[in-house]
């Protein structure tokens, strides 16, 4: 089911000065700014991009509905150091959920899935503005 891109703009609104603030400490940092700049130079941000409309497309053959000019369109609209920066941020989170588990602490898993589950990612984003794919 597609959100109405008002729902869209008000939970981007909501969230959006936190991200900035959280998104500038991380780039103040100079290893994540190389980070960045490598990742861009090695074709790593297109290829992360690619990688997502592929899984939408494979999405698609299975559910018809899945609205991959959506998902194209919304990719778009978000800029390099964006996609970078959730991209990271995905990462550490599946890796403090793996070593939550490695460490059978089922209560620390369900924490960092509620802080997950609360942050307005990136495929959260895409799913508000797109639907599930």
């Amino acid at each position: 089911m597609k959100n109405s891109p008002v729902l869209m703009m008000w939970l981007t609104l909501l969230c959006a000065s936190v991200q900035a603030a959280d998104m500038d400490a991380f780039f103040a940092n100079a290893k994540n700014e190389k980070g960045f700049a490598a990742s861009t130079a090695a074709g790593q941000v297109v290829a992360g991009r690619q990688r997502i409309m592929a899984a939408c497309a494979e999405a698609k053959t299975k559910n018809p509905a899945a609205d991959c000019a959506c998902v194209e369109r919304e990719l778009g609209q978000v800029s390099d150091r964006t996609f970078y920066y959730e991209s990271v941020l995905a990462y550490q989170a599946y890796r403090e959920k793996v070593e939550a588990l490695e460490a059978d602490d089922q209560a620390r898993y369900a924490q960092l899935k509620q802080q997950h589950a609360q942050r307005l990612s990136l495929s959260r984003r895409l799913e508000t503005a797109c639907g599930k794919f």
